[in-house]
């Protein structure tokens, strides 16, 4: 397939969507990913986690969640198709080169049929998810095992005790959740496969870079202030009591970070695109990008009136 043929289905450009709301909203949460880069959440709009129902060999069906770690999402679906996507996304988009995105870990989502059909192989995939799901409290059951002789783990010919015994089991475990952060469901509350269509890439956060994190938390005044904007996040999330044993919180936003690029390159430095809704936000937007020079790189981002057609 020529690069022109795959431009018809993959843009190279990638799209993170700041939601709906007023100008003044838009533009605030644009100049808050210049400061202090994007902000990784958990949970989805309705403040709950992904579910998938199971059917088990024994005839019943049990929905299990995923609690992952903190995420930014993006589509990459080409700029002119984004219509569809703008409707339920806003209509203001900030674009990175997919290369970048890659550059942050990011990846395409796992997308996994939620709402299986009975006498099929559809919930193969969810099936997997739930064996997977034994794995942390296998994890656990090993290292309370060998803990009160100390005793030792024996990997690759290597053997492990005490706290570098605990930390190789805490890694894998580790690994595992990070794994579970791509994995989406394909449909709402109805089985039209409409995520699918969203086409979604997510920069998730628990990357190490010459030992240092590429994400932090909020500070207690940043979660402040993004809690009287969205109240929502001043809530739990809606999670069953054995998720909630595990991540006990009382706000979700004790799970967000703010990620702010690799290699001396800040968000604002690696974007290429500007979506706006309309020619007064584009007015505001490219005034911001003269008045901070310093905040971007040359070329600084292009801003364009989104069409999305």
């Amino acid at each position: 397939m020529q690069a022109s043929e795959r431009a018809n289905f993959l843009g190279e450009t990638l799209f993170h969507f700041l939601g709906h709301g007023s100008n003044d909203q838009l533009f605030d949460i644009f100049d808050s990913i210049v400061r202090r880069g994007l902000l990784l959440t958990v949970g989805n709009k309705q403040g709950k986690l992904d579910r998938f129902r199971i059917s088990l060999s024994n005839g019943t069906v049990e929905a299990i969640e995923i609690m992952q770690r903190a995420r930014a999402c993006f589509t990459d679906i080409p700029e002119r198709h984004l219509a569809a996507h703008g409707e339920e996304y806003g209509r203001f988009g900030i674009g990175f080169s997919r290369k970048t995105i890659l550059s942050w870990g990011g990846n395409p989502v796992i997308y996994l049929p939620n709402h299986p059909s009975a006498d099929t192989f559809e919930s193969t995939m969810g099936s997997m998810l739930y064996m997977q799901h034994r794995i942390p409290l296998l994890l656990a059951a090993l290292k309370a095992c060998m803990a009160p002789g100390n005793a030792t783990l024996t990997i690759n010919q290597k053997t492990l005790a005490g706290e570098e015994r605990d930390q190789y089991i805490h890694q894998a475990e580790l690994s595992l959740r990070y794994m579970w952060s791509f994995v989406k469901e394909m449909s709402g509350d109805e089985n039209d496969y409409r995520y699918l269509y969203e086409r979604e890439w997510r920069v998730v956060e628990g990357g190490v870079l010459n030992g240092n994190s590429a994400a932090r938390l909020l500070t207690g005044e940043e979660a402040h202030e993004l809690a009287s904007k969205c109240p929502r996040w001043n809530n739990p999330i809606q999670m069953e009591p054995e998720n909630l044993q595990r991540f006990p919180h009382q706000h979700a936003h004790q799970f967000f970070h703010f990620f702010n690029g690799v290699s001396g390159k800040t968000i604002s430095q690696e974007m290429q695109t500007l979506l706006v809704p309309d020619e007064d936000l584009r007015a505001r937007v490219q005034e911001y990008l003269e008045r901070h020079p310093e905040r971007f790189s040359e070329p600084k981002p292009n801003v364009k009136v989104f069409s999305g057609i």
